[in-house]
């Protein structure tokens, strides 16, 4: 009981934060499998610190082509799909 008394109070189940935890493992141990590939589809709200990711992107990408990163953005397409159902771009 304690410990109840500290956390943060949720209606959700265990077993779906689990199911949640175990994604977001997924998706790290992919990124470590293949450190310099950008992936096509990322699962923002499963990161810590989304607005990092974005920003290192939009910099590598400067940095690649040789751009001004202030005058950058970034194209976000918000779906449903899985990874297996988007073709490459």
């Amino acid at each position: 009981d304690n410990w109840a008394k500290l956390a943060w109070p949720s209606l959700r189940p265990l077993a779906s934060w689990l199911v949640d935890l175990n994604r977001r493992v997924e998706q790290l141990l992919a990124w470590v499998a293949a450190p310099l590939d950008v992936p096509n589809i990322t699962w923002l709200s499963g990161m810590v610190n989304p607005q990092s990711f974005l920003t290192a992107i939009m910099q590598q990408t400067a940095q690649r082509n040789q751009l001004e990163m202030d005058k950058l953005f970034i194209y976000t397409e918000v779906t449903k799909k899985m990874s297996g159902e988007l073709d490459a771009a």
